[in-house]
């Protein structure tokens, strides 16, 4: 058996009033025999094999649970143990975007804004297409009065926003 990322279509939680989720999407794919092999789902009915996925390392496996433990650690305010599970996904897993997003998203809830924009940017530089870094960063510099880096994410960020519905 291995763990199955799967592309959803673009999908958003809203957890509480200042937090907004994009979730991803993963299953169990196990192989039985050579070229057959049976999906796993905890929401079978909702599956589509035709969406685009692929399967993972259990590292990566394991950085995607860390990261989510994170989260739900943040939206609870819990910034210490959000910090200590997103440290492990890191050690697991440093080359994946939205990992950084959401460790920027954890120091700017702490108000350690240098090191959120670091973060940002540092996720940014691994995939230039994460819109939800975008939209973090014109959020960021916007927060912090420097409307001039914002306007340069605000034309990026518009396509996101026309696609988030709860924008």
């Amino acid at each position: 058996a291995a763990v199955n990322e799967v592309d959803l279509p673009m999908s958003w939680d809203m957890r509480n009033n200042n937090t907004f989720l994009l979730l991803r999407h993963v299953n169990a794919k196990v192989r039985l025999g050579r070229d057959d092999a049976l999906v796993v789902d905890l929401d079978m009915a909702r599956y589509n094999p035709t969406y685009p996925q692929r399967t993972i390392s259990d590292d990566l496996a394991a950085a995607q649970f860390y990261n989510n433990r994170a989260m739900e650690q943040v939206t609870r305010d819990n910034l210490a143990d959000g910090f200590f599970h997103l440290r492990k996904a890191l050690l697991l897993e440093e080359d994946q975007s939205y990992i950084w997003n959401n460790f920027g998203t954890l120091l700017r809830r702490a108000n350690l804004l240098e090191e959120a924009e670091a973060a940002y940017l540092h996720g940014l530089a691994l995939n230039s297409r994460d819109l939800t870094i975008i939209n973090n960063l014109m959020i960021l510099y916007r927060y912090t009065g420097v409307p001039e880096k914002a306007e340069q994410y605000v034309r990026l960020a518009e396509n996101y926003h026309r696609n988030n519905p709860f924008y």
